[in-house]
């Protein structure tokens, strides 16, 4: 589709009407208590969570960002400098962890020096990198999930999960998915725990925790 009116349209002033899309497996899995803005199939929890986010995106609060921006900008522009003239680098590596600093320092206010770790020792890191080297959707499971009743097979699953969970496996060997939401969830709820003590920090969690006011629910 080229036509720009018509894609306006759809992804702007009409973009409330196309929201519900097909549930990814993974989120039947976890179930809806663990659904995000992108898997919301239900109106009211897709409207909610719309409601919560958009007022974090204004060009005032983002600017409240712009320094740790520069910080890990700064550390970017330091580790370019300590290569020696005449080596050959791969840039996309290194600009691979400098968008994962921004990404975990203005979201999450996690320092996870990950730009001086260019081993992939870092397990936020491994798990990015598994994550998109590896699509669920494409697995054998996910094409069976197309195939048939997507609720009975998804019960199935997350019964094994949960005798995974019960069992104490090793949350490191969940897939980069599930770990990935399961920590961010344990993530927000410490933050809520950590305002009710008056400890706040300027990151884009902490806005959107302001946008729900003092109500403590999961936000992602």
């Amino acid at each position: 589709v080229s036509d720009m009116k018509f894609i306006e349209e759809v992804y702007v002033k009409q973009f409330a009407r196309f929201y519900a899309r097909r549930t990814a497996f993974a989120s039947r899995i976890l179930g809806n208590t663990r659904s995000n803005v992108f898997t919301a199939n239900l109106p009211q929890l897709w409207k909610r969570q719309r409601m919560i986010l958009n007022p974090t995106f204004s060009g005032a609060k983002m600017r409240r960002l712009l320094p740790t921006v520069d910080l890990c900008i700064n550390t970017f522009l330091e580790r370019l400098s300590m290569i020696t003239n005449g080596t050959i680098i791969n840039i996309y590596e290194i600009y691979k962890r400098l968008t994962m600093d921004v990404i975990c320092q203005c979201a999450f206010s996690i320092d996870t020096k990950v730009q001086n770790d260019m081993n992939n020792n870092n397990i936020y890191m491994k798990k990015i990198e598994e994550l998109f080297a590896k699509d669920f959707e494409r697995t054998n499971l996910g094409k069976i999930h197309r195939i048939i009743s997507h609720t009975r097979l998804a019960r199935i699953c997350s019964l094994l999960y949960q005798l995974k969970q019960f069992f104490h496996c090793q949350t490191s060997s969940l897939p980069a998915n599930f770990w990935l939401i399961e920590n961010m969830q344990k993530f927000i709820q410490q933050r809520v725990i950590e305002l009710d003590n008056k400890k706040r920090v300027d990151d884009f969690i902490q806005l959107m925790i302001d946008a729900v006011h003092s109500e403590k629910v999961i936000i992602i």
